[in-house]
Parts: C-alpha cells; sequence; structure tokens
C-alpha cells in the first residue's frame, strides 16, 4: 500500500505500551506521488490500518509531507492537482483526517487551503504546531515557469501565521512547552541536504504565482534561505520552543541552534551575488537556542550523513521514533529504536536555554 505496514505498526504499538497519549506525525505517510485521488485515498488508508493499534484508543495528528503529493503530471513537470478545492492534495488530505481546523485562510485565494494541514492543539501545557513546507508543491526548477511551491518553502502567509501563534503562545501562563513538526528538515543533515530548507545553500529557490492582471508569472516571496532564517527567528525569540521536529532524512538527528551556529546569512554570505551562499555566517537573531530533532526513521532506506556547515549532537540510522515527556519542570526526550534501544536520550530539552 506504498508504505512500510510492519514497521510502522510496530512503532505505533510500542507507543502505544509505553504510555504515549498521542502522536504527532511529521509526513510521509505514505508513497504518494500519484495522480489517482482513488489510489491516494487507498494509500492514506492503509496507512490508518499501520495506526490503529494506537488510533483505536489515542489521538494521531499528521502532517503533511513531501510524499503526500496528489499531481497533475507532465513530461516536464509535476504539480499539485487541480481543482484545488476538490483535488488538490491539501484537499484529500483535509477529506481523510479530522485535524484542527484553526489554520489561517491562503493570502491568494486561487491557492490550496491550509485547513488541516496547518494547525496547532494544546494537550495539558504543551503546545503542538503542525507547519506545512510541502505545501502547492511544484517540482524544484518548473516553478518559475508554471508557478507553485518547492519542496521546503513556507509561503508569506504561514510565517506569519506561526509568527502569532508563537507571540500569543509566549505570554499564555498555560503554555509551558512549544513543539513544531513538519516533514522538510530545517537544517538537514543527510539525505536531503540538496533540498529541504536549505538547497545547499541556494537562495534562489523561491515560490512563484501568476499575477492576475499582467499574467506573467513572478516571485511569490523571498529566497527560501531567508524563509528559514525567518522562521527560526520566530522560534529562536520564544522562551518555550523546546524542538522543532522533522522527518524526510531517513536517520534520526538532533542538533543544537543557536547564534553560534555557522548557519548562513544571504546578505553577506552571498559574496558574488549569484543568489548561493559562499560561507556560513551565524545569526545573532537565533537568540534562543533551540534542538533541531529529525526522525525521519518508520522504515524506510537508511540514509548517512552528509557534510553540512551545522554539526548534529547526535546521529543515527536506526529504525525507531522519539517518545517525550513533559512534566512541571521538565520536557525529555528518547529515541527508542524498534529494536526496544535508547539510541539517544536529552533529560531536558528546555535545559540549554
Amino acid at each position: 500500500m506504498g508504505l512500510n505496514f510492519s514497521t510502522m505498526s510496530r512503532l505505533a504499538n510500542d507507543a502505544y505500551r509505553k504510555g504515549a497519549d498521542f502522536f504527532i506525525f511529521g509526513g510521509d505517510l505514505v508513497n504518494g506521488y500519484t495522480a489517482s485521488t482513488d489510489d491516494f485515498r487507498m494509500q492514506f488508508r492503509g496507512w490508518k490500518e499501520a495506526m490503529a493499534g494506537f488510533w483505536r484508543s489515542n489521538a494521531v495528528y499528521p502532517a503533511m509531507g513531501n510524499h503526500e503529493a496528489l499531481l497533475k503530471a507532465y513530461p516536464d513537470a509535476r504539480l499539485d492537482k487541480w481543482p484545488y478545492e476538490t483535488d488538490s492534495a491539501e484537499a484529500i488530505f483535509a477529506e481523510q483526517f479530522f485535524n484542527p481546523l484553526n489554520g489561517p485562510d491562503p493570502a491568494d485565494s486561487r491557492r490550496p487551503t491550509y485547513k488541516e494541514n496547518l494547525y496547532h492543539f494544546q494537550y495539558g501545557h504543551v503546545l503542538c504546531i503542525a507547519f506545512n513546507n510541502n505545501y502547492w508543491y511544484t517540482n524544484h526548477d518548473k516553478e518559475e515557469t508554471y508557478g507553485g511551491s518547492p519542496e521546503g518553502y513556507m509561503m508569506e502567509d504561514q510565517l506569519e501565521w506561526i509568527e502569532e501563534i508563537l507571540e500569543q503562545a509566549e505570554s499564555d501562563p498555560t503554555i509551558r512547552y512549544i513543539l513544531l513538526y513538519a516533514q522538510e528538515p530545517v537544517f538537514p543533515c543527510g539525505g536531503h541536504v540538496k533540498d529541504a530548507m536549505w538547497y545547499n545553500g541556494d537562495n534562489n529557490v523561491k515560490a512563484y504565482a501568476k499575477e492576475e492582471v499582467s499574467g506573467q508569472v513572478v516571485p511569490a516571496g523571498e529566497g527560501i534561505i531567508d524563509v528559514r532564517n525567518r522562521f527560526w527567528k520566530a522560534i529562536a525569540q520564544s522562551s518555550k520552543v523546546a524542538a522543532v521536529l522533522t522527518g524526510d532524512e531517513h536517520c534520526y538527528h538532533r542538533t543544537l541552534i543557536d547564534s553560534t551556529t555557522p548557519v548562513g546569512m544571504p546578505a553577506s554570505d552571498d559574496t558574488d551575488g549569484d543568489g548561493i551562499l559562499d560561507q556560513y555566517s551565524p545569526n545573532p537573531d537565533f537568540t534562543n537556542p533551540t534542538w533541531h530533532i529529525t526522525a525521519g526513521t518508520a522504515g524506510a532506506p537508511y540514509y548517512a550523513r552528509e557534510d553540512t556547515p551545522w554539526q548534529p549532537a547526535a546521529f543515527s540510522s536506526q529504525i525507531g521514533y522519539c517518545l517525550f515527556k513533559a512534566s512541571k519542570n521538565r520536557i525529555s526526550m528518547s529515541f527508542l529504536s524498534i529494536t526496544g534501544q535508547e539510541v539517544d536520550y536529552v533529560k531536558d530539552l528546555m535545559a540549554i536555554k
């Protein structure tokens, strides 16, 4: 059915046995990349059945990944399927799940919905925010021709929504910890350094849209490195974000991002003006240190470590999942392998603040 049914079932069942109250899943539920809405729905049915042992009594909150792709396919391009209201990947995703409806409306009504693929919920004193960096997909290098958004990108309206939610949470006494989750790594380390939210430092990558009056396809936002830096600035200005969780890379890694991490600043690091970073400066706006955790480890083929300006504190190719435990005084994280090994453990994700 386009997924590793056995592995996913075992991980979900183990999380249930260990007392997990709910399950957040950062995308790539299915194989996707299909032009058939019926096929797309059937793949989701398989994933739901894999999660049934957990889901029958506990909540599951999925986000969209790059494999949640329902397409209009052409010899030279793959575009999010239309009509967007009924046949887009976003529309079918919303049809298949019952996620919160508190996401924003798109700034451009011609685009697909954000409902149920961009949302937040609070459980006790933990706020979880599902964001979507696989929205309105067009395969890379074709956005400028046809419009759409490359893998890993976030539109202006989504950034504004996240900034608003984090600002509100900062002054909310009922919220002690925040977890954000999506598919594409903000700081990839193995397998997707060439894309995700990095593209090997190529800030030319961006979304495009057709102007209604002129009909010209024009940029619909800043370059992806600027977008990434703006997103992480919002993260780093919050004192409550415990971690940003991603998948996509078929490995586990945990990386501390702070004001000393070499992340790249387009304004100063693109020394020859071609849009590609030539050096990697730290960002002084990343004031609150925050963990970036990737766990794309639910059964897909393994990815190895790649060279990046930032260095992970932990890295593993084992199949497994992250288990978080929140109390009044701390929020801990264990990465547990499918064989029962505790591969990585952080006693308090907030201790580095």
